[in-house]
């Protein structure tokens, strides 16, 4: 069981990007080292309360989000190999014990800092969700098709994140979650996503729309959204949340990083983030 903790919790006065209603084209070109997105976005002033003196009533089946307490056996974070062979199957693993699936697909291990390299991406600073309805079903037809397993043996999917902070507590740029149960329908519109060598100049946009291709979910701002975020994060806990679920649609958590400016000493950000298809007989 997990306790619960009785320290005074360091909720977070921050600003978090939404998306600005006014936004006429939707797109987010991603080359190696660099990302930027063609939508406008409007500030708003939002209190992210600290979860952790009360983690224990944070689930997946309930708020779409819980903390874990999980120690990994990777030895060094910049070595490809290690994130996509044992970190991967590390996942896969847990994943299926918290949740009880018959199968878990873990891909797309990610680190992110602000100074990005080609091994480091940057962090999401909007607030968006990293799919669609329609590019979940089909990410999950792809990874099922690659892994040789037939969908119609399963009755139900979800897609599922897991993040770790790298860095030392506390991290000026942690990742804030909102309450699933917060979030209502109709408020987000779908971010093209556009993966590209070099990335366009802004000010010279290709003006055909992409061919079909994944998109994301970005949201308006509502004032009844909830945001949560677990201070002082270690190496040793995950942040699991919640995607996709085609049992619940409307049970998945918009998500951002967003800048603690309360905290005293706090720590450049570095993280990990890697994405899970989990399925139901």
């Amino acid at each position: 069981m997990i306790a619960t903790h009785s320290r005074t919790p360091f909720d977070a006065v921050t600003k978090l990007q939404y998306l600005d209603p006014a936004s006429k084209v939707l797109r987010r070109y991603l080359a190696p080292g660099g990302a930027y997105n063609t939508c406008s976005f409007q500030w708003r002033d939002i209190i992210v309360k600290d979860a952790r003196p009360t983690r224990s009533e944070f689930s997946l089946d309930t708020t779409g989000f819980c903390l874990v307490d999980h120690k990994s056996n990777v030895s060094n974070w910049n070595d490809r190999s290690q994130l996509e062979g044992l970190y991967t199957s590390e996942t896969e693993r847990l994943i299926k014990t918290i949740t009880g699936a018959d199968e878990v697909v873990g891909f797309e291990p990610t680190l992110r800092r602000v100074a990005t390299t080609l091994q480091w991406q940057p962090f999401g600073s909007e607030v968006h969700i990293d799919y669609t309805t329609q590019t979940a079903e089909e990410l999950i037809d792809t990874l099922l098709q690659a892994k040789g397993l037939d969908r119609t043996l399963f009755t139900r999917f979800e897609c599922i994140n897991l993040w770790r902070a790298l860095s030392p507590a506390p991290q000026d740029y942690p990742l804030g979650i909102c309450d699933a149960r917060s979030v209502g329908p109709n408020e987000c519109r779908p971010n093209y996503r556009i993966k590209v060598d070099v990335l366009p100049d802004p000010e010279d946009l290709p003006t055909q729309e992409p061919n079909p291709t994944p998109a994301a979910d970005m949201f308006e701002f509502r004032p009844y959204h909830k945001w949560w975020f677990f201070s002082d994060m270690t190496a040793e806990e995950a942040l699991i949340f919640k995607l996709y679920d085609s049992e619940k649609r409307g049970m998945r958590c918009p998500h951002t990083a967003f800048k603690d400016g309360l905290r005293a000493n706090s720590k450049p950000r570095e993280s990990v983030e890697i994405r899970t298809v989990v399925c139901y007989k």
